[in-house]
């Protein structure tokens, strides 16, 4: 009925021919992610780097949220397999939010208008497409004006403002509404707690060690947070 193609594989490609000889629909992947997922409920994650998990992250904060208020579980769909759900796909529960990795490659994000997103970070990078860093900016830009007002836009540290000045909705900024107290650190693994408005997490232990992955978790816990409150008023 429908073949999803990635932005790699051209239409000239054997498979997309055949397709649309026998008139089979034939999409984008990213195309396909913009009608899959729905508006209200959606968590776009994007960034240079740390897209995979920092998508990963945000659904097991939301999957240990919805489980502490008894509330159905987050679905996500994510570019590389979780070692615990051993898949890369999660459907989610009732109306439980989705989460997704938003990618930036050949402006696919721009497919998608959720409800709340993360950028991690924003560098020079896909050259061969956007060209130079500017452009790059310009695209998170678009990305960014298609959060839902009423949502929630969680960035880092170093996310330029000619990107943020284009949220319509509430932003929280890691160093300034959100903080990041590192309470420890062993063989690579941080402690840590977040900060944000009017809320605190308790000392967490990440999985995983790296300091910037630290900043991936914190700004993956911000989004939970900020949404489920949004969703549960509390």
């Amino acid at each position: 009925q429908t073949l999803v193609r990635s932005a790699a594989v051209p239409l000239s490609h054997p498979a997309c021919v055949a397709a649309r000889e026998r008139g089979v629909e034939t999409l984008k992947y990213a195309e396909f992610l913009g009608r899959l997922c729905p508006k209200d409920r959606t968590l776009a994650v994007a960034g240079t780097h740390g897209k995979t998990t920092g998508s990963w992250m945000l659904y097991h904060a939301l999957r240990g949220i919805a489980t502490e208020l008894g509330h159905e579980l987050p679905g996500a769909l994510v570019g590389g397999v979780s070692c615990e759900a051993e898949t890369n796909a999660v459907a989610p529960g009732g109306d439980a939010p989705f989460v997704v990795e938003a990618c930036e490659y050949d402006r696919s994000f721009l497919h998608l208008r959720p409800y709340g997103a993360v950028i991690s970070n924003l560098e020079e990078d896909h050259l061969d497409y956007y060209g130079d860093l500017a452009a790059i900016e310009n695209a998170f830009a678009r990305f960014v004006d298609g959060v839902d007002m009423d949502g929630l836009l969680v960035v880092g540290s170093e996310v330029s403002e000619v990107v943020l000045n284009s949220a319509p909705c509430e932003v929280w900024r890691l160093g300034k509404e959100l903080k990041v107290d590192l309470l420890g650190e062993e063989c690579g693994y941080f402690r840590f707690r977040v900060r944000g408005p009017k809320w605190a997490t308790p000392e967490i232990r990440l999985g995983v060690p790296g300091e910037f992955n630290v900043e991936n978790a914190a700004l993956a816990i911000a989004l939970a947070v900020g949404i489920s409150t949004r969703r549960y008023g509390h």
